[in-house]
């Protein structure tokens, strides 16, 4: 399950925004009962740090992407 999200949010972030995102840790949201948080970093931009939420309820759609500037 936790693989699916990462995959998703990978693949979310090669092909919507063309950058390599290098996942730091998945776990399930705190505020959402069918989302996996996905956290990573892009190869391209070390400093920035993304949570993507992947919904697996949803065939792992990526639903919405935080910046943690």
């Amino acid at each position: 399950m936790f693989h699916k999200a990462e995959q998703a949010a990978i693949t979310y972030f090669k092909e919507k925004r063309h950058k390599d995102l290098v996942v730091e840790k998945a776990d399930f949201a705190d505020h959402g009962f069918d989302y996996i948080e996905v956290t990573g970093k892009v190869k391209e931009d070390n400093s920035k740090q993304y949570v993507v939420n992947v919904s697996y309820n949803d065939n792992y759609r990526v639903t919405s992407i935080v910046d943690m500037d």
